[in-house]
């Protein structure tokens, strides 16, 4: 029994090194995989982090956006950004393209042009690689039928180019491409907000930014009323209504009125308007501010026989806007509303 018993002991013996040793190996391969997997994820996430697009913004003086059938181009000059358009052929060469004449230029939205240059500032951070064939570019709408930027400096030279390409159907990213590069990345965030505009989408919808200060006269004319409304300010700076008879208008009711008009921003542009149908044919109200200049700044809202909405225009650049729903309700303030005393909430702001 003593020998069977030492057999067995050595055999246990044995097998318990065996399975030590065993274990030690796969714990060393555990923590070493572990390892190289975190090693792999920090290197994803710091190549990642890498800027797709290294510019400084404040050296871009022009963004040109090529689309299929249009061309646009954003400009500043003397610190302010101006748009302008070109119709352009698919079949056309990207020199023929080049060279068509950019016309209708208006000044640009700011707020619509500062998105783009946050966007370009931050670089495309935090991407994903998706696709390095350059044959998939089609099936994320990047090329022919997406959207390039090109970056100029203040010489006309090249400071970045990329394409932005259609959002991801589960709306986690936009696909983009550096010109050039067969690679596809996807970056977090609906990029087509900022990105994708027509040119009516890059103009702007202010119409004036007026000191209220500098108001002296206003003028509400309402084509359904025998007179206008006039306001005037006498020499020590009070407002009076001089018509359509004498009163007193409380002060923050002209003055929420006049903050609309000398900062008055339309709601677009109206579509599908009928050539030479360019001007209001029947006007719904008439605002008219004299500056303490002399100059006289006007806005006319009506409606064309084409346009559904109501459409705004100044007296300066003549150009049509389409109104929001409730500014024709708002400007067109009665002597009975403005004559009221302000509310003491009003006073007391």
């Amino acid at each position: 029994m003593s020998i069977m018993r030492s057999i067995w002991n050595e055999k246990g013996a044995t097998r318990t090194i065996i399975l030590a040793v065993v274990f030690v190996v796969l714990l060393i391969a555990t923590i070493s995989q572990s390892a190289s997997k975190k090693r792999a994820v920090k290197e994803r996430v710091e190549l990642e982090s890498v800027a797709l697009v290294d510019v400084n913004t404040d050296d871009i003086y022009t963004i040109e956006i090529q689309e299929l059938l249009s061309k646009t181009v954003l400009a500043k000059r003397d610190g302010k950004w101006w748009v302008g358009a070109a119709q352009v052929m698919p079949n056309m060469s990207e020199d023929e393209k080049k060279q068509e004449e950019i016309k209708a230029w208006d000044y640009a939205d700011e707020d619509a042009v500062l998105q783009v240059l946050e966007t370009v500032q931050e670089g495309f951070n935090n991407w994903e690689l998706v696709s390095v064939n350059r044959e998939k570019m089609m099936d994320y709408r990047i090329g022919a039928l997406g959207s390039k930027f090109s970056l100029l400096d203040e010489n006309g030279n090249e400071l970045a180019c990329f394409d932005v390409g259609e959002k991801a159907a589960n709306f986690t990213g936009t696909y983009i491409a550096i010109c050039g590069e067969d690679k596809i990345y996807k970056i977090p965030g609906m990029l087509d907000m900022i990105f994708k505009r027509d040119a009516a989408g890059w103009r702007t919808k202010v119409i004036y930014e007026l000191e209220q200060d500098d108001v002296v006269r206003f003028e509400i004319n309402d084509p359904n009323d025998k007179k206008p409304v006039v306001l005037e300010k006498d020499d020590d700076g009070n407002w009076l209504g001089t018509s359509p008879y004498d009163f007193i208008p409380g002060k923050k009711k002209v003055s929420s009125l006049l903050a609309i008009f000398c900062n008055y921003k339309a709601m677009g542009f109206p579509e599908r308007m009928r050539p030479g149908e360019d001007s209001i044919q029947t006007i719904t109200l008439e605002l008219t501010a004299t500056m303490k200049d002399g100059k006289v700044r006007k806005l006319t809202f009506g409606t064309t026989e084409q346009a559904r909405d109501t459409l705004v225009m100044d007296n300066e650049r003549g150009i049509l806007y389409t109104a929001n729903y409730m500014d024709v309700d708002n400007l067109n303030a009665k002597v009975d509303y403005l004559s009221e005393p302000d509310d003491e909430t009003e006073e007391s702001e």
